[in-house]
């Protein structure tokens, strides 16, 4: 798939907010301090959810153009189910409503994997990492995100054998953590 880049503008508060962070902290040898200013990005957290069809024995990911991913060879990746946390929305509420938009997915068992902070060095955004299991009747509509927020998501599916295979092609470090768990607690059952 191609893309074209019509250029690039400086844009704060409608994604994230960048703020300047003076902090002065003990230091590990408990004789001094240290103080250093910092640059921190404040950004919503997000919900991501790993969907596991079991009827067709299946990992259900999706792919979608990733503009952040322009400078690889194909910014167009595959991950698991993911999306903002809205205002007064709770993770659990965002994932599942995530699983309805994007993949077409009605879920209700959500089990936590991790909230793991996405780059603690310059972000506050944690996400916050679900496995679901669904049967394919689960699945109410086509997915493919949302018209009016301009998503093109399709939808990819994997043979759950063949997890070991797909965590080492992946380029999105939630969806690696999630297919990594997925893995361990497989060998498990």
């Amino acid at each position: 798939m191609k893309y074209t880049v019509h250029g690039f503008r400086q844009k704060s508060k409608e994604v994230f907010e960048l703020v300047g962070l003076d902090v002065e902290h003990s230091h590990s040898d408990g004789k001094s301090t240290l103080r250093r200013e910092y640059e921190i990005l404040r950004k919503r957290d997000a919900s991501a959810v790993l969907l596991y069809e079991k009827d067709t024995d299946s990992l259900i990911l999706v792919r979608q153009f990733r503009p952040a991913t322009i400078d690889a060879e194909d910014p167009w990746i595959d991950e698991i189910v993911a999306g903002g946390i809205d205002y007064g929305e709770s993770p659990r509420k965002s994932a599942q409503r995530e699983c309805l938009e994007e993949a077409g997915y009605t879920v209700s068992d959500l089990r936590l994997i991790a909230s793991p902070y996405v780059s603690p060095g310059i972000t506050t955004e944690r996400i916050h990492i679900y496995y679901a299991e669904v049967v394919s009747t689960d699945r109410k509509h086509a997915g493919g995100g949302l018209a009016e927020e301009q998503e093109d998501v399709q939808i990819v599916t994997y043979p759950a054998a063949h997890a070991s295979q797909i965590v080492g092609e992946l380029v999105d470090a939630k969806s690696i953590i999630a297919i990594q768990w997925y893995i361990l607690h497989r060998q498990k059952s």
